[in-house]
């Protein structure tokens, strides 16, 4: 619970929703309908919501055309996927959150090479992302998410024989760093270049303040944990979202 605690306020800060609304300890995120994370309520620990408190949430990503999602954390309260069960919410996205400590990611993975830091509206940068994406909608969505940041952030594009093949963020929210949009070209892959993105998003992080390095990754992607537990990352803990029937 002490790393969720440490970590889950700055994945909210690093992942800024269109919209946000607060109330009654919960923080509710919108954008355009496909992050899990930025369409989903949270909470960094509050009593277990009574029923009047649960319609709200429904209510208020139904207005919106959405489906009602809540995150569940190590900071819920006890009883809540029990009470969204009830309710007839189903599991959906189980995730890990892995971490490494800078200095490990900076050591063990590739050198950079040819490792350009861009800005998130650079043409390869956008490819390489929607590209990687469940579809379209998700990458742009994605894009969106990252257009808003605020906080420290550095975005990687890495080159080999000239082509853009894999790229990736970090947001910084000291002592943390978030990795994000981890993307490399189908043809490219298992050929280091996911690791030499790492090891630079890891040297910027670590030049904005950042000691450790946080990511996440979807339990049934086993090519992508066995990426990141080579490049010195290590398991967490575990979250996943539940969603509402109406969705």
């Amino acid at each position: 619970m002490a790393l969720a605690a440490a970590i889950e306020p700055s994945a909210i800060a690093s992942w800024p929703a269109r919209e946000q609304i607060a109330f009654e300890g919960w923080i509710l995120r919108f954008s355009e309908g496909s992050s899990h994370r930025g369409n989903s309520a949270a909470t960094l620990g509050t009593p277990l919501p009574g029923p009047a408190l649960l319609a709200r949430i429904e209510r208020e990503y139904r207005a919106r055309g959405l489906a009602a999602l809540v995150q569940i954390t190590p900071l819920s309260p006890a009883g809540l996927e029990s009470v969204l069960a009830d309710r007839g919410w189903c599991s959906v996205a189980p995730t890990r959150v892995m971490t490494a400590p800078v200095a490990d990611a900076t050591a063990r993975n590739e050198d950079p090479g040819d490792a350009r830091h861009v800005s998130v509206a650079d043409e390869a940068f956008r490819r390489l992302v929607v590209g990687g994406s469940r579809n379209a909608a998700d990458g742009e969505e994605r894009l969106n998410v990252l257009a808003r940041l605020e906080a420290p952030s550095a975005a990687i594009v890495a080159y080999a024989e000239g082509t853009a093949v894999a790229c990736g963020v970090t947001v910084v929210t000291p002592p943390w760093a978030a990795i994000y949009v981890m993307r490399t070209e189908a043809a490219w892959r298992r050929q280091g270049h996911g690791r030499r993105v790492l090891r630079a998003l890891a040297r910027a992080a670590r030049k904005n303040g950042a000691e450790g390095l946080y990511l996440q990754v979807e339990e049934n992607n086993a090519p992508a944990s066995a990426l990141y537990a080579k490049a010195g990352f290590a398991d967490g803990y575990a979250y996943r979202f539940l969603r509402a029937p109406s969705g």
